[in-house]
This record gives C-alpha cells, structure tokens and sequence, in this order.
C-alpha cells in the first residue's frame, strides 16, 4: 500500500509540473488565437478524450510528459490561424510561457508552504517552561530587538549570538505592545544533549510579507543551484551521474511523501523550476531551442536556410539522445545500488 500511494505521489506531482508548462503554452496560442489541434496530458493509448472546438484533450496512460499540438507548427499553411503565420515574437512567447508557467508555479508552491507553516524569526512564539527566557520575564508576542548593544532582526542572529555568549547574561531588548522594554537579563543555560547554550524560545512566524521574502530566496537560490548544474553537467563527468530521470525522480517523491505533504510541495517547486530551466537550454527540440532559432530570425530579418536548421535541430536531437540515454543508464543502475 505505502508503495501504491508513493506511485500516486509521483504520478500526481509529474502531472501537475507538466500541465502547467504544456497549459502555458496553451493559453499563449489561444491568445494570439492560434488554433491549438491537440493537448494531451501523458503518452500512449488514450484513457480519456473529450474535443471541445477545434481542441482534442486526452488522458494518456504513461504519465511522463505532454504535448500542446499547434496547427502550422511544422510545415507551411496559408491560414491566418496557425503557428508559423504569426509573428515571430508571438512565436517566441508562445514557447516561452511554459517555462514561464513552471516558475510561476513553483513561486505560488513556495509562497503557499511558507504562508502556512510559518519561518523562524525574532518573534517569540513558544516558550519552554521554567527556561531561561521565562524567568527573565520574556512572554509570547516578544519581538527581540537586541541582545547587549547588537541588533537581533531575525532567527539566525538569535542563535549565533546564544551560541558566543558561552553562558554568560545576556541584555535583552524586547519589543512589546509597540513599546521597547530592555530592563531584561538572560543568562543562557547548556543544553547537554545538543551540546550548546539556550534561553528557551522558539519561533514560528506567519506572515505575508515573510513569506514573500522567503519564497524569493527559495526560489533564487533553487534556481541559481540548476543554473550554476548546467556547465559542470560537460566539464565534469561526475556530474552526469547525478542526472535522474522518471525513476530516480519517482524515488525522491517518494521519500518527500514520507516527510510530509510540505515536503512533497517543495520537492514538487524545485522539479518545476529545474523543467522550466531546463526547457530554456537553446537545444532543439526544447522549447529553448525553437526560441533560439527565432531569436535567430528576429536577428536577420529572415527565415533561417534549411540546411542552417537541419544542423541545429540534428546537433540538439543528438545532444537530448545522449542526456536520455545517461539519465535512463543512470535511473536502472540506482536500482540495484
């Protein structure tokens, strides 16, 4: 059973990622009204069809990816309708909102975790009995301004300044109803089993505006981490064996499941920030790829020879051929690791 529900897990959060992408797409061409012939969410047989105007949207029975079908995307039409008669910046866009969805996504995921599970900060929100904070005369709602002649502004200055004071009273300047107390005295005491000093407060602050704060950190920091991956994936040959594809990803979900849904949440923001990264790469077929070979023409002022198109799009089909086979190489032997 625990296995079947990491599988839904998985299906779940794979399904999800993708149809933000393939949605953007989507809503791009139906806004500059170009005639969208097909949106499928998974490969294979059809479980579930239904066309709603010019649309066939399907249901398929391998959840691994999906496809927004354009009329004209490949090929010439005289239609007014289609992909290739639209300008090329509308083009661009049109491939650029599903990477554009999948950060979109990730930051409304992030933003909705640290909304509700809140961030430690400098408003004291829990209070160990007969603690050190207690006895001082520290009470919940607190917001600690200063230890001695520091300023506290956040968390992390709480427990660096703790964990110097070596034992010793510590001042504290306490912000309450709007007005500053400071004639408070903490003298931290040796928490034996974790090896370090405490007073005996915790934090767990819920607010918009710190919320916000940490959804941008979060999410500059995922994906500078993907960004920064990238090069190292051709200089060290290390690093392809940490490429994961469907299975290794399906293994990570599932461990995130065993934590907890805001575990899932968060592992569900960083896969649709690294498929909207990814999806950027200038490599054909990705949507990066197309958007490069626009920018190209944007550039020149003309459509691209060919044979000048052939070459990219059979060095980019090379490159995705190589990456697929190492992620596939990578996922069947972390099998039987």
């Amino acid at each position: 059973m625990a296995i079947f529900i990491k599988i839904i897990y998985f299906i779940l959060v794979f399904s999800a990622i993708v149809f933000v992408h393939e949605f953007g797409h989507f809503i791009v061409a139906k806004m500059y009204k170009i005639e969208v012939e097909q949106f499928m969410l998974g490969f294979g047989p059809k479980l579930i069809k239904f066309k709603k105007g010019e649309t066939l949207y399907s249901f398929r029975a391998i959840p691994l990816g999906g496809a927004v079908m354009l009329a004209g995307e490949t090929g010439e039409s005289d239609s007014p309708n289609t992909f290739k008669s639209k300008a090329r910046w509308k083009q661009f866009t049109v491939m650029l909102a599903g990477p554009f969805m999948n950060f979109v996504f990730a930051i409304l995921l992030l933003f909705a975790v640290y909304s509700f599970s809140g961030q430690p900060s400098n408003l004291v929100t829990y209070l160990n009995d007969n603690s050190p904070a207690m006895k001082a005369g520290i009470i919940l709602g607190d917001r600690i301004v200063k230890f001695d002649d520091t300023k506290i502004s956040n968390w992390n200055d709480i427990v660096e300044f703790i964990k110097n004071s070596k034992g010793e009273k510590i001042s504290v300047t306490v912000k309450r109803d709007n007005k500053l107390i400071s004639n408070i005295v903490v003298t931290p005491e040796k928490n034996i089993k974790e090896d370090r000093f405490i007073i005996g407060v915790s934090s767990n602050e819920k607010s918009i505006s710190m919320a916000a704060v940490s959804t941008k950190n979060t999410f500059v920091f995922m994906s500078t981490s993907i960004v920064k991956f990238i090069p190292k994936l051709f200089s060290d040959k290390k690093m392809l064996k940490e490429l994961s594809g469907p299975i290794g990803i399906a293994n990570v979900v599932g461990k995130a499941s065993d934590a907890g849904i805001m575990s899932i949440l968060v592992l569900t923001a960083f896969i649709s920030i690294n498929l909207g990264v990814m999806n950027l790469l200038p490599i054909v077929p990705l949507d990066g790829g197309k958007m490069f070979i626009l920018l190209i023409e944007m550039c020149i002022r003309r459509k691209l020879s060919e044979k000048v198109e052939n070459l990219i799009s059979y060095s980019g089909l090379a490159l995705m051929l190589f990456l697929f086979v190492m992620v596939m190489y990578n996922d069947i032997a972390k099998m039987f690791v």
